[in-house]
């Protein structure tokens, strides 16, 4: 670099000193001397600089032929203003950018034109071609040209139109057709390339250009290819030539372009009805006004989008209703019915027609009542339905209507309009539906006519409204007396409030279930207690049981009455102790027991009871609400249904009876009540150790709360699960160890594990224990580092080295696990909780995994380090993700002129600023791919 610099100053102070010398041979000959010197050296940059000196022709010319550097050449070139040397070297210089800066100077069109024909470079063909004016050379060079770029260049500068038209037809490449046609414009030629050209699109094109009628019309009746057919057509105006194409062409597109230009009626409707492409019937319906023909078209036509279309046209009111009724879609039957008014026909429309929406249009534009009924009641769809009826008005209609149909909807909405009461009695009467009768019964006010309903009608629930809405007291007790009907005397008896008419129905009505009504309405003692004891229907008696209170009776019904709802119905309303207790011990019947004993309050009774009793759950409920523990011990033990003896634990409080059962009970649930009440900790410890099933030992630990039993059981146990129950409740440390370290079932050793702090015992289960997840347990509270460490990396089992890892904070040990372990996820863990730079950096270098070390690259923002990584590391990949993060300029300039990498030099170099230094490395450095990069950097900068 200093030599350059010395050679070019030493070269501008002699020119300078030669400046201001007179003689020009001198200053020439010295300027030759020393230049001939400087372009022998060697060094390229040296011979650069030597020409960027020289203005001597002659020298520059030697150089720009002879030099061996093409950028040596170029620089000479650029300053050369020989034409003839320019064309020679746009030929023959054996560099593309020597030769491209040739051409750029060259200017003479007959060298251009030279240049254009011979040179071998296909770019500066088409350079020379773009720069050329004389046509007789461009024709030359677009014909003659091997390259299809070359001839394209030519082409677009011809003005030859027979030539451009054979180019447009010959020539094998359809970029140069393409930019021929584009520049032709005679009429003639056009149509001779649309004739003889082969290239389908070069014909389209050409005929877009067309506007002759003559050869318009005979390329839309002959050319085969229907395209061109079709863009003939849509220039045409020759109205004989438009109808024959759209009346005979074979393709429906043809077609459709020739519809578009014709304007005889008769014509388009004749296409419109029988061509039998829809799309050209559609496009020819648009054009058309005649009515009949229209509305034919919308009834008959096969396409449905012809149809819309016909009918969309149509304005004539008695085609319309044709269109409404004929139509075969209702796409075209619906917009046809829009305008009606004819009553006869949207009746028609609106009972025959087979489309929902078609009938629901026609309903709401009718207002014949009769015909609305009709749809009312017999259409199949809902919605119709109750359109109809909602335009109903008349009341005759609504009430027909509200008993003939089967929809309740619609009787809802014919019942809403209907207000005369004799029909709605009728309805109430007649109607084939509960809530349609109870509906009508609801808008009634006449006494007699709600009387009527109450007697004739069949329904129960409509009965009941029909009466709940009587108020004549002599209507009521005519209906509850006199009526054949049993239902309607029940219900008439249901709103009488006579008492002595009420107990005369209650003891003589022949129909128990009035009967029943009747004793429902009874407040008087004597009568209730008379029909309990004597009626002949137990439902009756049930009703008067309910009702009562007098004692007397209720005992006696209770005991003796064979109905056993009876009798619970009598227990239900009694309070005597004694006659309850009866109850409970000899009432075979369970619901009558049950709820004897359950009203039983006296010790002395629920004792009786809880010993004598029949039934074992009336003995357990007994029990339930003992307090006797001398007793309560006795059935515990002795009772020989399992419920009663588990009942009977749960109120005793007596620890050894307890401990017994929990030993000696047959019943594993009996033996697990006795445990639960145990609180004696010696007692729940023996259990625990002794118990010969070992459900009850694993019940008792659980109630262990003592200290010292627990470690007794966690040691002495035959059972794994019972040891670890006890060991879940210790907290003494060195038993605690004993057990971590002796147990041989894993589970016991994990839990005892848990809760030891103990380091050194932590650590030699953390590392010697067989059983993974016991290892895994220890490292919970284990804190040492370089035993966590060794874990992380020995361990044989992936979860117990990841935990290990998860624990380390150590930066030096993490980084030894980054690099050492084999474990991918424990580097991903330890990476995470590495931040010391230097630390990060060990790992990216001395690392063996790819993914280990890109997530500690990850993590670097060490400049100095990155630098160092990006400059030393083998791996290519390691090195271009270090440069993407560095920033420093310095450091950036150093990777970009010394890495080995040519691709991590190219990296820094995309990211450097330093436009001197990226025009040095443009030039010199080794790669290409550099040079290309520092070049792209210096033009984005």
């Amino acid at each position: 670099m200093i030599r350059q610099c010395l050679v070019a100053g030493v070269l501008c102070v002699v020119i300078s000193a030669l400046a201001g010398c007179g003689a020009t041979a001198a200053r020439t000959t010295d300027q030759e001397r020393f230049a001939e010197t400087a372009l022998e050296d060697g060094d390229v940059s040296v011979r650069l600089d030597a020409v960027q000196t020289l203005t001597d022709q002659t020298l520059l010319a030697k150089v720009a032929v002879e030099d061996s550097n093409p950028r040596v050449r170029r620089a000479a070139v650029r300053k050369l203003t020989d034409q003839t040397l320019l064309a020679t070297i746009a030929i023959e210089d054996n560099d593309s950018g020597v030769r491209r800066d040739a051409l750029q100077a060259l200017t003479d069109q007959a060298l251009l034109a030279k240049v254009a024909v011979e040179a071998e470079d296909g770019e500066v063909r088409r350079a020379a071609a773009e720069n050329l004016t004389d046509q007789t050379a461009l024709a030359k060079v677009a014909v003659e040209d091997s390259n299809p770029r070359v001839r394209r260049a030519a082409v677009r500068k011809l003005t030859d139109q027979t030539l451009l038209a054979t180019i447009a037809i010959e020539d094998n490449d359809s970029g140069v057709r393409r930019d021929a046609l584009q520049a032709l414009t005679d009429q003639a030629l056009l149509a001779k390339v649309v004739v003889e050209a082969e290239d389908g699109e070069v014909r389209r094109a050409a005929v877009r250009k067309l506007t002759d009628q003559a050869a318009l019309a005979k390329i839309a009746v002959e050319d085969e290819d229907r395209t061109v057919r079709s863009l003939a057509v849509l220039n045409l105006t020759d109205q004989d030539v438009l109808g024959r194409i759209a009346v005979e062409d074979d393709d429906a597109s043809v077609r459709l372009a020739a519809v578009g230009n014709l304007v005889d009626p008769e014509l388009l409707a004749k296409i419109a009805t029988d061509d039998k492409e829809w799309a050209v019937r559609l496009s020819t319906v648009w054009m058309l006004t005649d009515q009949a023909v229209l509305a034919n078209i919308a009834i008959g036509d096969e396409h449905e989008q012809v149809r819309q279309a016909a009918v969309g046209k149509v304005t004539d009111e008695a085609l319309l209703a044709k269109v409404a009724v004929e139509g075969r879609s209702s796409s075209v039957r619906l917009p046809a019915m829009e305008t009606l008014t004819d009553q006869a026909v949207l009746a028609k429309i609106a009972i025959e027609d087979t489309d929902r929406a078609v009938r629901l249009a026609a309903v709401e534009k009718l207002t014949d009542q009769t015909a609305l009924a009709k749809v009312a009641i017999e259409d199949s769809e809902r919605r119709v339905r109750q359109a109809a009826v909602r335009k109903l008005t008349e009341q005759e209609m609504l009430a027909k209507v509200a008993v003939e149909t089967r929809d309740g909807l619609v009787r809802r909405d014919a019942l809403e309009e209907l207000t005369d009461e004799a029909l709605l009695t009728k309805v109430a009467v007649e109607a084939g539906d509960d809530g349609t009768r109870r509906a009508a019964v609801a808008k009634l006010t006449d006494q007699a006519l709600l009387a009527k309903v109450a007697i004739e009608v069949g329904d129960g629930g409509t009965r009941q409204a029909a009466l709940r809405r009587l108020t004549d007291e002599a209507l009521l007790a005519n209906i509850a007396v006199e009526a054949e009907n049993e239902e309607v005397r029940q219900a008439a008896v249901g709103f009488l409030t006579d008492e002595a008419l009420v107990a005369k129905i209650a003891i003589e009505d022949e129909h128990a279930l009035v009967r029943r009504v009747a004793v429902e309405k009874l407040t008087d003692q004597a009568m209730l207690a008379k029909i309990a004891v004597e009626d002949r229907d137990s439902m009756v008696r049930r009703a008067a049981v309910a009702k009562l209170t007098d004692q007397a009776p209720l005992a006696k019904i209770a005991v003796e009455d064979t109905d056993s709802m009876v009798r619970r119905g009598a227990v239900q309303n009694l309070t005597d102790q004694e006659v309850l207790a009866r109850v409970a011990i000899e009432d075979e019947v369970r619901t009558v027991h049950q709820l004897a004993v359950s009203k039983l309050t006296d010790q002395a009774m629920l004792a009786k009871v809880a010993v004598e009793g029949r039934a074992a759950i009336a003995r357990r409920i007994a029990v339930q609400n003992l307090t006797d523990q001398e007793l309560l011990a006795k059935i515990a033990v002795a009772d020989r249904s399992p419920p009663v003896r588990q009942a009977a634990l749960r109120n005793l409080t007596d620890q050894e009876v307890l401990a017994k059962v929990a030993f000696e009970d047959n019943m594993a649930s009996v033996r697990r009540t006795a445990v639960a009440n145990l609180t004696d900790q010696a007692l729940l410890a023996k259990v625990a150790l002794e118990a010969e099933n070992v459900s009850d030992c694993r019940a008792a630990v659980q109630r262990l709360t003592d200290q010292a039993l627990l470690a007794t059981v966690a040691v002495e146990s035959d059972d794994g699960i019972v040891r670890l129950r006890a060991v879940q409740k210790l907290t003494d440390q060195v038993l605690l160890a004993k057990i971590a370290v002796e147990d041989d079932h894993p589970p016991v050793r994990r839990v005892a594990v848990a809760d030891l702090t103990d380091q050194d015992v932590l650590a030699s289960i953390a590392v010697h224990d067989g059983h993974p997840p016991v290892r895994k347990a220890a490292l919970a509270n284990l804190t040492d580092q370089e035993v966590l460490a060794k874990i992380a990396v020995e361990d044989d089992h992936a979860p117990v080295r990841r935990a290990a890892v998860a624990k380390l904070t150590d930066q030096a040990l993490l980084a030894k696990v980054a690099i050492e372990a084999e474990d991918l996820n424990v580097h991903q863990v330890a990476i995470r909780e590495l931040t010391d730079q230097e630390l990060l950096a060990k790992v990216v270098v001395e690392c063996t995994y790819i993914l280990t070390r890109r997530a500690a690259l990850k993590k670097l923002t060490d400049q100095a380090l990155l630098g160092k990584i990006a400059l030393e590391v083998e791996n290519g990949f390691i090195c271009r993700s270090a440069v993407q993060k560095l920033t420093d300029q310095a450091l950036l300039a150093k990777v970009a002129t010394d890495a080995e990498d040519w691709s991590v030099r190219r990296s820094a170099v995309l990211k450097l600023t330093d436009q001197a230094l990226l025009a040095r490395i443009a030039e010199e450095d080794e790669d290409g791919r550099v040079q290309s990069a520092a070049r792209e950097r210096l033009r984005s900068l």
